[in-house]
């Protein structure tokens, strides 16, 4: 963390989560269908709008924000 990048390696999706909202300062709100997915990622300094990014690409979802709360949807 101490080099602002952020890596995981067959993470559970639920801790993946609660780590990109300490980074970021939001909070992320996701299908339960995701309790279950793993992610396998790697983000050098990339802001949230790109993260959020291939969590869509990877997951089939839609991401929306509205302040400090970010939704994904599927």
């Amino acid at each position: 963390w101490k080099s602002n990048q952020l890596i995981f390696s067959n993470t559970p999706f639920v801790e993946a989560a609660l780590r990109l909202e300490s980074h970021y300062g939001v909070t992320l709100q996701f299908p339960d269908t995701l309790n279950r997915a793993r992610l396998t990622a790697t983000f050098d300094n990339k802001p949230l709008s790109e993260v959020l990014g291939v969590l869509e690409d990877v997951y089939s979802l839609k991401a929306s924000q509205s302040g400090t709360v970010v939704t994904l949807s599927e």
